[in-house]
């Protein structure tokens, strides 16, 4: 399309699909430790009760619990593999999606509004989250058996297989 005597140029969404999901995976491999203690509050917040001993935790108290009543720091990186493929599909459909919807208005010949960018941005998050979830279930899953006592899954197929079996 010719847009004021210079040609549109059209650009390949792939690139950004594939940027999209590996900027989620680093940020993951960074932030999975804290990820990991955010659930196992919860999960002992929920098993003390809102009231009485919930209050008495702390990131610090649950940190030293997780690393000397399990294996170690590998612990805090337990379901890293869930949570990676989470971002790979989750981050790469909503960033990419993103920018192919704009590049079809683009291609269209017109620009998109600020209310339809808005939509593009819900109709992306609304894709990678469709997509990403069940990456999701089994990340919490899995972290989520630290705080339980639970016999841990051994990875995300494993996980993906107890659901769907119970």
């Amino acid at each position: 399309m010719e847009k004021g005597g210079v040609q549109a140029k059209k650009t390949n969404s792939l690139p950004l699909f594939v940027i999209g999901g590996l900027s989620g995976a680093f940020a993951t491999m960074i932030i999975q430790p804290l990820d990991t203690l955010k659930v196992s509050i919860q999960v002992a917040s929920e098993q003390l009760g809102i009231q009485g001993k919930a209050k008495l935790l702390s990131i610090g108290k649950v940190w030293s619990t997780i690393i000397n009543n399990e294996q170690g720091l590998k612990t805090l990186y337990r379901g890293l593999d869930s949570a990676i493929l989470r971002q790979l599909f989750y981050a790469s459909t909503r960033v990419g999606f993103y920018n192919y919807f704009v590049q079809m208005y683009k291609d269209s010949g017109r620009q998109a509004t600020s209310l339809e960018k808005v939509g593009m941005s819900v109709a992306s998050g609304a894709l990678g989250a469709l997509i990403g979830n069940p990456f999701d279930v089994a990340l919490i899953r899995r972290q989520a058996s630290i705080t339980e006592n639970k016999v841990p899954y051994r990875n995300t197929l494993h996980a993906f297989t107890d659901i769907i079996k119970k």
